[in-house]
C-alpha cells in the first residue's frame, strides 16, 4: 500500500495559503516564519528602511558593540552634516583600532597545559580543554 503525505504551508499571520518561509534576524536572534507572497512582500517593505541604513554582516561574526551613549551615523546623515561627519570620520581612524580575537599565546612561551596548571595552583577555575581566558594569561604572564 502506497502512502502519500502532502504538507501545505499556512501563512502565520493570516492562515491564507503560504508560498515561503521568510527567515530574518534581530538582536541575535533567527526567526522563521511562513507567509504568502502579499504578506512577504509586506514584511520586506517594513523592513527596507532599516535594511537599507544597516551593515550587512558575514559569516558567525557578530558586530562590534558601541559604547554606551554612542551613535552611529549612517551615509545619509555624514551627507547632510558635512564638517561634522568629516570630523568624526577622522578621529574615528585616528583612534587605535580594537583588540579582537582570542588572547594571544605569543605574549606568553607557556604551553596552555603549564598556564592551566599554573592556574589550578593559584585556586583558579580553568577547563581541561578549550581557550584559556585572557585574564588567565595576564595573571600567568604577571607572575612569571
Amino acid at each position: 500500500m502506497a502512502r502519500q503525505e502532502v504538507v501545505t504551508l499556512v501563512d502565520d499571520l493570516d492562515g491564507s495559503a503560504a508560498e515561503e518561509t521568510v527567515r530574518f534576524g534581530l538582536d541575535g536572534e533567527t526567526y522563521e516564519i511562513d507567509l504568502s507572497r502579499s504578506n512577504a512582500r509586506k514584511l520586506r517593505d517594513a523592513l527596507a528602511v532599516y535594511i537599507n541604513a544597516a551593515r550587512r554582516v558575514r559569516g558567525r561574526g557578530r558586530p562590534a558593540r558601541r559604547a554606551a551613549g554612542a551613535t552611529r551615523r549612517g551615509r545619509r546623515a555624514a551627507a547632510t552634516s558635512g564638517g561634522a561627519a568629516r570630523t568624526a570620520r577622522a578621529t574615528a581612524k585616528k583612534a587605535a583600532p580594537a583588540r579582537r580575537g582570542r588572547a594571544s599565546r605569543a605574549a606568553t612561551s607557556a604551553s596552555p597545559a603549564q598556564i592551566r596548571e599554573w592556574a589550578r595552583s593559584q585556586g583558579i577555575p580553568v577547563n581541561e580543554r578549550g581557550r584559556i581566558s585572557a585574564e588567565v594569561i595576564q595573571a600567568y604572564n604577571a607572575a612569571h
